[in-house]
């Protein structure tokens, strides 16, 4: 058999680029769903179905398909609500949505000259919303393998939804309950209760982990190099 060409060589042997397009792809789309979750958030009104409808684009849709198309595993299994991971089942599809609206309508009351409605503050959550998933990235690789870490859904989750659910949590929650005198008590009180069952989920998933393979399958990108890079004639 003859040698590997130069494309499929560095398939065979390496994540290739289609890793590396992945991996950017993801984090452009967390980007511009954190502008997309806080812009339209914070408009309120028929605004904040567009605002749930970019949640869900940003986190549990695309785990799914993910995991259904990549990595051939079950979503019935991965969304078990009972076994599965709590935060990708209860957090994300359901809190999340129901605070971005709830806190989405707490900041029509904020005064248009807040320091909260500037542009810096904004550019400043997207900033810390890369940074926190980045390190939340680095922190949790320890729990698993080289494929595992570096599969499909576990680079999206990281690098994509966590960029975007970070940042926008940051920039809609924060000003709420920093505001008391400026939005009613009935607003502040149900986005502080929902902070807290959101920040308990994320304690549950820290404090009870699920199996490794629960979370993200091992992924050979070589697999996905070769079918992308190759062709029969190249051997």
């Amino acid at each position: 058999m003859r040698p590997l060409s130069l494309p499929c060589f560095h398939a065979a042997t390496a994540w290739g680029w289609h890793f590396w397009l992945f991996t950017g792809a993801s984090i452009a789309w967390g980007l511009a769903m954190y502008l997309f979750i806080t812009l339209t958030a914070r408009r309120g009104g028929k605004w904040l179905l567009l605002s749930v409808v970019g949640v869900w684009l940003t986190s549990a849709i695309p785990l799914a398909a993910l995991a259904w198309f990549m990595e051939q595993r079950s979503i019935r299994a991965l969304m078990n609500p009972i076994h599965g991971s709590w935060a990708l089942v209860w957090l994300d599809p359901v809190i999340l949505p129901i605070l971005v609206v709830v806190s989405g309508l707490a900041w029509r009351r904020i005064r248009t000259t807040s320091p909260w409605r500037s542009p810096l503050w904004l550019v400043a959550c997207g900033i810390l919303g890369f940074i926190g998933a980045w390190l939340f990235h680095r922190h949790a690789s320890s729990a698993y393998d080289v494929f595992q870490n570096n599969s499909p859904t576990n680079i999206y989750h990281d690098l994509a939804a966590y960029v975007a659910l970070l940042g926008a949590g940051l920039y809609l929650v924060i000003p709420v309950l920093a505001s008391p005198g400026s939005v009613s008590p009935r607003l502040y009180m149900a986005t502080a209760i929902l902070t807290v069952v959101a920040l308990f989920l994320l304690w549950h998933e820290a404090a009870y982990h699920l199996a490794p393979s629960v979370y993200h399958a091992e992924t050979d990108w070589a697999h996905w190099g070769r079918a992308f890079s190759c062709t029969d004639a190249d051997g």
